[in-house]
């Protein structure tokens, strides 16, 4: 009769360990082939998005891209994680999809992001009048004699938003490379139930030029002004830009058309 093997824990090491190079080596091949990077930091929470806040305190909006959009559950705000990840998109916040996570170190939850990270911003903007928002800035070059900034475009459904996707691709650079789809993933039907979303599109005559909307002022006869502070920097490049600013005005808040909207430019040098 032959006598069972005994596995010793030295060959149970050997092969987890040979088991766990292999998986290593796959994952670094699958990165290099689809030119994905990967990430360490904690990670945190939002109603904007999920943030993950790097060593070096920048911060980067990873949008969920897996099938069932459960890559970061049961994680916890301050979770120290590893991300594999698309190309950082030139938005601000900036953006990139995230792939596969996995989790290296646990936190308790009571992680809060510091006052100086790069690239973090609150879920909402308060102004004076009390009008709340949030602001994804996206840029999308594409230049047309024709257009006339700023251009102002009201959706109020996720078939409008398609449409307005369908009939700009071509002119613009919405494709994924932009981060203009993923940004446009959190406005579906749930949210238009009873909220719209404004696209202001602008254009630059250096790529280096940054936006802020600093206030919505929503007036009784149902119009709209939206001001914008335009910063430009000492030292630029020479390239157009074009962006896309993505709007979303507090809930409840209605307009009839464009014509109901004005956008106030103001600018400074830094």
């Amino acid at each position: 009769m032959e006598k069972r093997k005994v596995n010793s824990p030295v060959g149970l090491f050997t092969r987890f360990f040979v088991f766990s190079f292999v998986v290593a080596i796959a994952i670094i091949g699958i990165i290099m082939v689809k030119g994905y990077s990967f990430t360490i930091g904690k990670i945190y929470f939002t109603d904007r998005g999920t943030y993950l806040i790097n060593e070096n305190n920048v911060a980067v909006i990873v949008v969920d891209t897996t099938k069932e959009n459960k890559l970061f559950k049961s994680y916890s705000n301050g979770d120290e994680i590893l991300v594999v990840h698309g190309p950082i998109m030139e938005t601000y916040p900036m953006t990139t999809d995230g792939f596969f996570a996995i989790r290296l170190e646990k936190n308790a939850g009571s992680y809060k992001p510091d006052d100086d990270v790069v690239g973090f911003e609150p879920n909402s903007e308060d102004v004076d009048d009390g009008t709340e928002f949030s602001v994804q800035y996206i840029r999308t070059d594409g230049y047309h004699e024709d257009a006339i900034y700023p251009v102002i475009k009201i959706i109020r459904s996720a078939n409008e938003l398609n449409e307005y996707y369908q009939q700009n691709k071509e002119k613009y650079n919405l494709d994924s490379t932009s981060g203009f789809n993923s940004a446009c993933k959190k406005y579906d039907d749930n949210y238009f139930n009873n909220q719209i979303l404004i696209i202001v599109l602008l254009e630059e005559g250096s790529g280096s030029n940054r936006h802020e909307v600093k206030s919505l002022t929503y007036l009784d006869d149902g119009s709209l002004t939206i001001n914008i502070e335009r910063t430009i920097p000492e030292i630029g490049t020479c390239d157009m830009a074009q962006w896309h600013l993505l709007i979303e005005p507090a809930k409840g808040i209605s307009i009839d058309d464009e014509s109901k909207v004005s956008v106030i430019i103001n600018t400074n040098s830094e």
